[in-house]
């Protein structure tokens, strides 16, 4: 009797729900990178300006493919609306969006870089990242969080790559349950 095949990818309720702010080249080629893992939903991008690239995709050819396609938002409110989000990836350099988002925080939502986001879907989807010859020391610590068993080991290597990066003296971690 054949076995029954299994559904392996994580349910939408398991997903981390992530918006990208901007809708330039960098929150394109961000979205090309989230929607390869399983464990991510992006959900929406945003940008106010509504004659960014993402919302002249289809003046220029391009489109999403239906199963994957966010909703595009121009209006603040509406990304407020979205309900509550995981993850947050600001692909923008303008500190004026990057204040606007600043309330999405009290909500539990994480804001990342486009560069920190980058490089850590590069590392979890076990792309070559090119860290340049100052970091070269960092690619034996990050291999090293594959081998990684439990919350304290993952702190313990990210607070060694804290400290490598900043070069600082001392680290410390302070984790609180809301």
């Amino acid at each position: 009797m054949q076995q029954p095949i299994q559904n392996v990818s994580p349910s939408i309720r398991q997903r981390r729900k992530t918006a990208i702010v901007g809708g330039g080249r960098l929150a394109l080629e961000t979205f090309a990178l989230l929607v390869e893992d399983p464990e991510t939903e992006v959900v929406c991008l945003w940008d106010p300006d509504r004659t960014a690239l993402i919302f002249r995709l289809g003046d220029l050819g391009f489109s999403f493919v239906d199963p994957l396609k966010p909703k595009l938002l121009s209006d603040l409110k509406e990304l407020g609306a979205m309900g509550t989000l995981d993850l947050i990836i600001d692909t923008t350099t303008d500190s004026q969006t990057r204040r606007s988002l600043v309330p999405l925080l009290s909500r539990g939502t994480k804001i990342l870089s486009v560069q920190t986001a980058q490089l850590l879907w590069a590392l979890r989807l076990g792309k070559e990242v090119d860290l340049g010859p100052d970091l070269e020391r960092l690619i034996p610590l990050l291999a090293g969080i594959d081998l990684v068993h439990g919350a304290s080991e993952f702190f313990e290597v990210l607070l060694q790559m804290s400290l490598f990066l900043t070069r600082a003296k001392a680290a410390a971690l302070y984790l609180s349950k809301p």
